[in-house]
């Protein structure tokens, strides 16, 4: 009883492709000048290094670039102000994940139209 329990469980959860992006032509051709959304949030990464939107009605500026297997940026929200911060990128559906510290740290999504 035990297994058939554990085998319609998994039926039940939804299998998504996880794909790391390790490249910028990756990142560029999958990620960049898309409006990326989430509640309250648009914000679109350009192919030329910009960052630009709004949050919550405050916008959103910086700037990015690739360094070996990570988006890098520094970003700017009204007043504040966060310095450069290098993130691995993975899509997981229709979502984009940024990673903080290279991979290992706590992680942001926004939806891909």
């Amino acid at each position: 009883m035990l297994r058939l329990t554990l085998v319609l469980i998994a039926l039940a959860l939804p299998v998504t492709a996880q794909e790391r992006l390790s490249s910028r032509e990756q990142f560029v051709s999958r990620v960049a000048d898309r409006e990326l959304t989430r509640l309250g949030i648009g914000v679109s990464v350009t192919g030329d290094g910009r960052i630009r939107g709004s949050a919550f009605g405050t916008p959103v500026t910086g700037s990015w670039d690739w360094s070996g297997a990570f988006f890098c940026r520094t970003m700017e929200w009204g007043s504040r102000s966060w310095g450069r911060s290098c993130q691995a990128v993975q899509i997981d559906g229709g979502r984009v994940y940024f990673i903080a510290d290279k991979g290992r740290g706590s992680q942001v999504y926004l939806n891909l139209p």
